[in-house]
């Protein structure tokens, strides 16, 4: 390829642009593999490219990357060409517009993404590990709260420092440089995160438009966190042993999946709170609900399924995967099928009502109501049992006129009253028998759950619902784990 010692990105690093580009694009397979390069691992030839709209990412020119709104599937590609000043000197990286390459020419485009996952090859330094999705969109610094836990091997408990010589004396937002100012911007640490916006345009740690925390160093919780300890422990031996019993480079070096598997490293957290205006999660309210009778519309526009959102039908939850109908502010309307267990129950009530006049002053009265429901079928859910309640009530009411209060009254000083007075008493009582329909036998029978008509769909279509079950064997070139017992 005949490299330059340049170190900055342009196109002369190396005679390969000037080999193909602007070339017939059905050309240059046979030139690349005559260099010797591999698709997949070295190059991608995309016949349908499309470039971005600038609503479909982000660009911190400060810091040099591009954070994209929507994620990317496996099989996808990522490229990019651009032209930069450095020092008085443009460079060039790719084939840009005024060029004049035209169809059916191919263009040149740097690749930041193959459709290949290997973690052997350097794009996968490229990929930012270091950026945090909370699931939130506009989020607001009030009452933001964000911090980093370490659980602690010997004791179990998430502690927000590592409590190891060295290490123990800084809280490890500190540590990750997370908390280096306070609240007026002075360089004071006050254990609070830094809420700095817009991370992905002018360089912070959040960007509260999309949710997303950027945490200041490439490898939080890898080199950064080993060279820290080198730094703070004096005793070489001893910070070679705590580096390789905390600093998580699996996590940086290997898939997410493998990362996950070394539990004895895998202890840090973020935790904390957030206020926000939108989330991606919408609770349906409904259990069971049949595949593929969920409709989820935005702006009058029909969303496509594992495209713009996705479905758990059996959880009754829609969460929307596409960012820019999140940021664009439009609502979102749902519509469903749900297959919730009811019934249909009939509802009896009868009652009578019994008077007895004893003379002219006393009156005795009873009543009795009774309520019965029957249920549709046999098999009803807990709390909706049909009820059979009986309430039986007694009252009597006694009136007469009594002269004698009158004259107590008169008798008082300064009052003078020759009305009539009259004594009432009354009284109630009420008794509740409570009972059940005789439909659900004897002892009442409820059911959590019948299971009749219930559905478990998993759709292997959707590669969201696919996940890696082990460590493949035999592979040890990219799964230097899988030889491990």
């Amino acid at each position: 390829l005949n490299p330059t010692p340049i170190g900055n990105p342009t196109n002369s690093n190396n005679d390969l642009y000037e080999d193909f580009a602007c070339m017939d694009f059905n050309d240059v397979n046979p030139i690349l593999i005559g260099e010797g390069l591999v698709q997949g691992q070295h190059y991608e030839r995309v016949g349908n490219a499309r470039m971005l709209s600038t609503s479909e990412y982000t660009y911190n020119s400060r810091l040099g990357f591009i954070s994209l709104r929507q994620a990317l599937n496996n099989a996808e590609v990522l490229a990019v060409s651009y032209e930069y000043t450095l020092n008085g000197e443009t460079f060039k990286v790719g084939t840009l517009s005024q060029d004049g390459c035209t169809a059916p020419d191919a263009i040149a485009v740097k690749m930041l993404k193959s459709s290949v996952t290997n973690v052997n090859n350097p794009l996968w330094d490229l990929m930012m590990k270091n950026v945090y999705n909370i699931g939130a969109f506009g989020v607001q610094n009030e009452n933001f709260r964000l911090d980093a836990w370490y659980n602690n091997p010997a004791t179990g408990v998430d502690q927000n420092y590592i409590a190891r010589p060295g290490l123990d004396d800084k809280l490890l937002i500190q540590v990750l440089n997370m908390d280096q100012i306070d609240v007026n911007q002075m360089p004071n640490p006050d254990g609070i995160f830094d809420y700095v916006d817009n991370a992905a345009t002018m360089g912070g740690l959040i960007q509260s438009d999309n949710g997303r925390i950027f945490l200041p160093a490439v490898e939080p919780f890898g080199s950064h966190l080993a060279n820290y300890i080198n730094e703070n422990v004096a005793d070489q031996n001893l910070a070679s042993n705590i580096i390789n019993s905390i600093v998580y480079n699996e996590l940086y070096d290997s898939t997410k999946t493998a990362a996950q598997q070394i539990p004895a490293k895998n202890r840090f957290k973020l935790r904390g709170q957030f206020q926000s205006s939108s989330g991606s999660e919408i609770s349906l309210n409904a259990l069971n609900i049949p595949p593929g009778s969920v409709s989820v519309t935005s702006g009058g526009v029909r969303l496509i399924e594992n495209q713009d959102y996705t479905v758990d039908y059996n959880l009754g939850r829609v969460r929307i995967i596409n960012e820019g109908i999140l940021q664009s502010g439009a609502p979102i309307n749902i519509s469903l099928e749900s297959n919730s267990l009811f019934n249909i129950q009939t509802k009896t009530m009868i009652g009578s009502r019994f008077d007895y006049t004893v003379g002219d002053n006393l009156n005795i009265g009873a009543t009795v109501l009774n309520l019965r429901e029957r249920p549709l079928t046999q098999k009803v859910n807990i709390g909706d049992e049909p009820v059979n309640n009986t309430i039986m009530g007694t009252d009597f009411a006694y009136q007469t006129e009594a002269d004698w209060i009158t004259r107590m009254v008169d008798a008082l000083p300064f009052i003078d009253t020759k009305a009539q007075s009259s004594l009432d008493v009354s009284a109630e009582a009420a008794y509740l028998i409570p009972g059940h329909s005789k439909a659900i036998g004897k002892d009442g029978n409820a059911y959590l759950d019948d299971f009749e008509g219930s559905q478990s769909t998993i759709d292997i279509r959707s590669i969201n619902q696919w996940f890696l079950a082990s460590t493949p064997k035999l592979q040890e070139d990219l799964f230097p784990e899988g030889s491990e017992e």
